[in-house]
C-alpha cells in the first residue's frame, strides 16, 4: 500500500524497484465505478475487477 501523496507514475516505479508482480490500483476513479485495475508489472496488461468480490477474483486468477 503507497500512502504518501505520490503521482501515480512515482509509485508505478517504487513497485517496481520493489519488483513487485503485480499491483492493484483504486483510486476516485475506480472507486466511483466499483472496480480495481490490477495491472501485471511484467507484461504491463491491465484488467478491470470488481471491488465488492476483489479477493475472490484475485484469487481466482493465481490459480
Amino acid at each position: 500500500m503507497e500512502y504518501r501523496p505520490l503521482g501515480l507514475k512515482a509509485q508505478m516505479r517504487h513497485a517496481d524497484r520493489l519488483e513487485a508482480r503485480k499491483v492493484l490500483i483504486i483510486g476516485e476513479d475506480e472507486l466511483s465505478k466499483g472496480k480495481g485495475i490490477l495491472r501485471d508489472m511484467v507484461t504491463k496488461e491491465q484488467i478491470e475487477l470488481p471491488l465488492d468480490n476483489v479477493v475472490n477474483e484475485l484469487l481466482r486468477l493465481k490459480g
